[in-house]
């Protein structure tokens, strides 16, 4: 049976599954996307067609959840994959859940209904909005989601994306990012500062914030700077595993490819990692061995955790004299860009590389103030 032709309830239900082949599927499209959201990168959109890189990711995942590695979405891949996203459907549904917004997997606008929309009003009241909160988006609605992304330097489309939500759910003064030296990022925060997917969800800012404070990366020049190397790493925020990467393939760096919010990367980084998590109690074999999958492993489970430790510890960035710089000008900051982007890159660093990541830092300085 052709893919197009099969639905997730049949591949719920276990009468049905998903597998290598042409043509396109809504159902497979939606499996794609949640995959993507979970960490994985696409290498392209989810287009619905079951190609190898689709094959790839859907043999990672099984890995990484245990279950037999055959590359076929059945019920059982299926089940563990919803287990983390909810329900998956082909096409839009009315009444969407707000983790499924709050995690990239869906949206809300005008005619949809229910607890999240209910959510939505309520913020909106809170920030000062006059909402009334009857569960239902109406074209009243959209028009304060509109006035309030504007506000706040949002695409005005009146659409709640997860981004407008994040910002919403932050409640926060602009400043509260820090509080003394404890970093105390927020989801609406990052994506204030155009970070998207990925790094905005609630799971993983929860990770950033405690990599930043463990491994001191706690004042708000340093976190300025650590996020705009996180944003040009990452492609702002859309990828933790390095672009062109696909579970299982070792053709480059020796299958140890660039993992996490700063991408690590190189079998050697992978080895101290796992000695320096094995030093905190957290035995974790997974992050260097089989060498396919520790990127995947390493991205899906410590994304910022490897990040912190990059910096800190292997990059040894804390340690810079250019820290103890009081008031730096605009030349020094952008002296100290390019140092880090050395460290962090390596020798392949270019000058496109640091005109991007300067211009992330100023976008940096400007989103987040104090």
């Amino acid at each position: 049976m052709a893919n197009a032709d099969v639905t997730l309830v049949q591949v719920r239900d276990g009468t049905g599954d998903y597998k290598k082949g042409s043509g396109v599927s809504l159902g497979v499209m939606a499996i794609q996307k949640a995959l993507h959201m979970y960490g994985y990168n696409l290498n392209g959109s989810a287009d619905g067609i079951f190609g190898s890189n689709t094959e790839a990711i859907v043999k990672g995942f099984q890995d990484e959840m245990g279950i037999p590695v055959t590359g076929v979405v059945n019920a059982e891949t299926l089940a563990k994959l919803e287990a983390w996203s909810g329900t998956l459907y082909e096409t839009p549904t009315e009444t969407p859940a707000l983790r499924a917004v709050e995690y990239g997997l869906d949206i809300l606008h005008t005619g949809d209904s229910g607890a999240a929309v209910y959510s939505v009003q309520s913020l909106l009241t809170r920030h000062g909005y006059t909402c009334q909160t009857t569960g239902s988006y109406t074209s009243t609605v959209a028009s304060l989601v509109k006035q309030f992304q504007s506000k706040n330097g949002l695409a005005a489309t009146g659409n709640v994306t997860q981004g407008t939500l994040a910002v919403l759910q932050d409640l926060t003064s602009a400043t509260a990012w820090m509080n003394g030296s404890t970093v105390k990022l927020t989801a609406g925060k990052l994506a204030k500062a155009e970070f998207d997917q990925i790094i905005l969800r609630p799971d993983i800012v929860a990770q950033l914030n405690k990599a930043l404070n463990t491994y001191g990366v706690t004042t708000r020049r340093k976190v300025r700077h650590f996020l705009a190397q996180s944003m040009a790493e990452t492609q702002k925020g859309t990828e933790i595993m390095e672009d062109k990467y696909y579970p299982g393939n070792v053709s480059q760096y020796g299958g140890y490819w660039g993992t996490g919010v700063l991408q690590m990367t190189h079998e050697m980084q992978y080895v101290k990692f796992y000695d320096h998590m094995k030093a905190l109690g957290i035995d974790d074999s997974k992050i260097e061995t089989p060498a396919g999958y520790a990127t995947q492993h390493v991205a899906l489970h410590y994304p910022a955790t490897s990040a912190g430790w990059f910096w800190e510890r292997a990059k040894l960035i804390n340690d810079m004299p250019e820290w103890n710089v009081s008031n730096p000008s605009a030349a020094e900051e952008r002296q100290l860009v390019e140092e880090l982007t050395r460290r962090i890159r390596g020798g392949g660093a270019t000058t496109a590389d640091f005109n991007e990541r300067y211009r992330y830092y100023e976008i940096m300085l400007e989103k987040l103030p104090g």
